[in-house]
Order: C-alpha cells, then sequence, then structure tokens
C-alpha cells in the first residue's frame, strides 16, 4: 500500500478499499472485520467533529463500493469477545502498528476517551453505542419506512404488527398521538414494550385484557390478539 507521507485516515482507508477491491471478482462480496468498538468510535468520532441527530451514521452492516458489496457480519461483537475467540481456537491475526498511535483522532478516542468513560461508569461505551444505535434505526424508519395504521379499527399483533421491531410500532403511534407525544414518559414505553414483547411471543398475539393510558386521552389496548390505539 503506497501512501502519501501524512496521509489523513480517510486517505488511507481509500487506499486500503481500493486494492481489496482489486483483488476480488465481479460479483463477489468483500467481508470486512469491523466490529461493535469501531462502530462505538465511528459515533463519538462524528459527534465530536459536529453532526445532528438526523445525520448520526455509523458504519452500515451492507455497502456498495462500485459495483461490489460489501458486508460487516462482526459488527454486533466487542472486540474481546473475537480476539477471545481467536485465541481459543489458536487463529492467527495481524493488527495494523498504526493502530497504536495516538497521532489520529480516532485512536486517542479508543485509547483515551472510551476508557475514561468506562472508568467514569461501567459498561458506559455498550450504552452509548446502543443509545447511537437506535437513534440511527430511528432515523431510518422515519425517512424510509412510515408507517400509518388505523389504530382505532384495531390490528392484529402477529399479522399486521409481527413483522414489525419495537422502533416501528413506537414511531407509527407518535404519528397517531401528534403533539401528545411530547407529554409522554419512559413509563409508558417500557410497559407498552414488555406488553409488545409478550404478545409477540405467544403462538397468536394474545393475552389477557391490558389497558395502558397515554397523554391526549389516548389509551393503548392491547384485547386478546388485537392492539388498538383509541381516544377517549
Amino acid at each position: 500500500l503506497n501512501a502519501p507521507l501524512g496521509a489523513s485516515e480517510e486517505t488511507l482507508r481509500t487506499l486500503r478499499y481500493a486494492v481489496f477491491l482489486d483483488l476480488i471478482n465481479p460479483g463477489e462480496t468483500l467481508l470486512t472485520a469491523h466490529h461493535a468498538d469501531d462502530q462505538l468510535e465511528t459515533y463519538l468520532f462524528r459527534l465530536l467533529r459536529g453532526t445532528s441527530s438526523e445525520e448520526v451514521k455509523g458504519i452500515a452492516a451492507l455497502s456498495m463500493r462500485g459495483e461490489t458489496h460489501i458486508a460487516r457480519p462482526l459488527l454486533a461483537f466487542e472486540k474481546k469477545e473475537l480476539l477471545t475467540y481467536a485465541t481459543q481456537r489458536k487463529l492467527k491475526w495481524s493488527e495494523d502498528s498504526t493502530n497504536k498511535s495516538k497521532e489520529f483522532a480516532r485512536n486517542r478516542i479508543r485509547h483515551e476517551l472510551i476508557p475514561l468513560l468506562e472508568e467514569l461508569r461501567p459498561r458506559a461505551g455498550k450504552h452509548i453505542l446502543n443509545f447511537f444505535n437506535a437513534l440511527a434505526k430511528n432515523d431510518s424508519v422515519k425517512k424510509d419506512k412510515p408507517l400509518i395504521l388505523d389504530f382505532e379499527s384495531g390490528v392484529d399483533v402477529k399479522k399486521d404488527l409481527g413483522h414489525l421491531d419495537f422502533t416501528q410500532f413506537k414511531h407509527s403511534l407518535e404519528m397517531v398521538l401528534g403533539a401528545a407525544c411530547s407529554r409522554t414518559t419512559r413509563a409508558h414505553w417500557i410497559t407498552l414494550k414488555k406488553q409488545w414483547d409478550a404478545r409477540k411471543a405467544t403462538k397468536n398475539g394474545g393475552g389477557p385484557r391490558k389497558v395502558i393510558q397515554f397523554p391526549g386521552k389516548f389509551k393503548a389496548i392491547f384485547e386478546k390478539n388485537r392492539f388498538f390505539l383509541i381516544r377517549d
């Protein structure tokens, strides 16, 4: 890899991909070993650089460069998990010597900022990563998957909502709640999610009747295998 002296991280990244893409054939997929720690560093790096909640983007699990598919199947795993796995199975790997350098901002986040956060609060990195992942996913739902359901007529938990995750379900309710959504609390959504998880786990989405009072005189009602959001 012939990189100019003092090249930026972005330049080096582009050059690395160019080498990889030159080695694979058209139609093949390039797999990279990006993991959860890389994702956390990316979120923090972009946050410190300056971004809005609508522009928060991490490392994509799937992407394209030209006509080549790129997949990153290890994003859900922390680096220590991968190291343990590799060590137990006596796998060999190479590590870029520049990873230890504090010359680059990303490396300082890795070696200084994240350890400080973990010192202040154990598992802080995991909590921050979960927050950014949820934020990015929720924004994706708002932009790409608008969903409007007639909740007052009732929807089948399994048939009509079974394909959704809770982020999508929550966004759908927020659309109906409108201004009242600003008065909801964490307790509202925790209670709702418990019922949501329980209903989706049953064979037909059924269960005992449950009513959750929301602001704006809205009621979220689980009735056997159906869900309603009605307004008094």
